[in-house]
């Protein structure tokens, strides 16, 4: 699954929209489009999004599935 229908899929299950996620981070709601359509943002914006969707990021490894938080 790639990171804008990550995203999407958060929006929705959190009642929220791209409008309301750029005016949270005091953006134009164009600009969020365009940084996520063409993927140009950095690991810090994606935690900072995600973080604003009340969201973490677990890592877990493959091979003994130990979790990382």
């Amino acid at each position: 699954m790639n990171i804008k229908k990550v995203l999407n899929q958060l929006m929705l299950e959190h009642n929220t929209n791209i409008n309301k996620l750029a005016l949270k981070l005091n953006i134009k709601p164009q600009s969020l489009r365009n940084k996520i359509s063409r993927g140009n943002y950095s690991l810090t914006d994606f935690i900072e999004w995600l973080d604003l969707l009340q969201c973490d990021i677990q890592i877990i490894t493959r091979d003994t599935h130990k979790i990382f938080n």
